[in-house]
């Protein structure tokens, strides 16, 4: 079996609302008001777009995992002599475990 990994574009707006899309899943644009709602949709819709849009069975959906990459909006609207905010961000890893679960 074969682990694939997918990355998306996580987008924190103003008010706080979450975007994401772009990325390596075909399709995937999601918008949500907080963290909770954007693991419930993920978990909805990626399965569904890893499966019609590229091909992927029951098996390696169930390997596959998606990394969330933050963005800051901010970031695209900076003077060009300062330096973007996602340069100093780290990426963050969603482990889809109980015990790192409860903590989201």
């Amino acid at each position: 079996m074969n682990h694939n990994e997918y990355t998306a574009s996580l987008f924190v707006h103003e008010d706080g609302t979450l975007a994401v899309h772009g990325g390596d899943i075909r399709g995937l644009v999601i918008e949500v008001d907080n963290v909770a709602e954007l693991r419930e949709e993920l978990l909805r819709v990626a399965p569904e777009l890893l499966r019609s849009n590229h091909g992927l069975s029951d098996e390696e959906i169930a390997q596959a995992s998606i990394r969330l990459v933050f963005h800051d909006t901010e970031a695209h609207v900076a003077s060009p002599d300062s330096k973007p905010h996602t340069a100093v961000r780290p990426r963050l890893l969603w482990e889809d475990d109980p015990r790192i679960t409860a903590c989201a």
